[in-house]
């Protein structure tokens, strides 16, 4: 009973963050609120609104000029978020990383959660990502296993994270200077 007590409770906040008339009702929730909050997997009956709020996720991704967002950034504390891989959004829900532990570096990260900061973290240059993404015959989760690298193994990574607590802050070094801070806000 009260797996489908939070079962709806989640399926309520999906829907209340989606039925926002545009993305600029979609917001960032405060990074201390998200700080060590593993989330829970998505179920098979939330895959509709999940579906849904991802497409306005991908358009609040744009806005913000983010290469990825997760749920939880949002206020869903459900394991899936958006990312840009290569030059195709994709949905990943309930990720997992399995790095290539011999081969790692440490990379400059910005986050939608951290405006205007950097962050020095730690990456794994190869990682094996597997994740259930929604079949368009079907309808339903679909397990997918793929081999990634560079800036989309970053990327699945910082977001795959997000979704079990960690961020760049917690993770990594502050690299935000005030003279950093200028270029950025110049765009440089």
């Amino acid at each position: 009973m009260e797996n489908v007590e939070a079962t709806i409770e989640v399926a309520e906040e999906i829907q209340e963050v989606s039925k926002a008339e545009d993305t600029m009702a979609m917001r960032i929730v405060p990074a201390e609120e998200i700080e060590g909050l593993v989330c829970e997997e998505v179920l098979e009956d939330e895959v509709p609104e999940v579906f849904a709020l991802a497409e306005e996720m991908v358009k609040f991704c744009h806005e913000k000029q983010g290469v990825g967002l997760a749920a939880t950034q949002i206020g869903i504390s459900k394991k899936f978020f958006v990312w840009l891989d290569g030059d195709k959004w994709q949905l990943a829900i309930n990720p997992v990383v399995f790095p290539d532990k011999k081969k790692s570096q440490e990379v400059l990260e910005r986050c939608l959660s951290y405006e205007g900061k950097y962050f020095r973290v730690k990456r794994y240059k190869k990682i094996t990502a597997v994740f259930y993404n929604i079949d368009g015959k079907t309808g339903k989760l679909k397990k997918y296993s793929r081999q990634l690298s560079g800036d989309r193994a970053w990327i699945f990574q910082h977001e795959t994270d997000h979704t079990n607590g960690i961020t760049i802050a917690t993770s990594g070094l502050d690299m935000t200077t005030p003279v950093n801070e200028e270029l950025l806000k110049r765009g440089e």
